[in-house]
């Protein structure tokens, strides 16, 4: 994971948000390759200052991202964004 933005602290509203850069190879027995994506991601904090939620809006289709994780890959390499 990669920080592509800086993380912004928003105490009024109680978020922190940015933008990070995600990909790689997962740890399942097929190896699925997961091409480089991009999200926004906020997290939300409660009173005690926790995180209570995040949320992710992501650069890709859903299907997308599930159909990479089901299919087998090679393992050894992430191709290009």
């Amino acid at each position: 994971v990669e920080i592509v933005t800086p993380l912004a602290v928003n105490g009024q509203k109680r978020t922190i948000s940015g933008r990070i850069r995600s990909g790689g190879v997962l740890a399942l027995p097929w190896r699925p390759v997961v091409r480089p994506y991009e999200s926004d991601i906020t997290y939300f904090v409660d009173a005690e200052g926790l995180v209570a939620e995040q949320r992710q809006k992501w650069s890709v289709d859903a299907v997308e991202a599930l159909l990479e994780a089901l299919t087998p890959g090679d393992g050894r390499r992430v191709p290009p964004p």
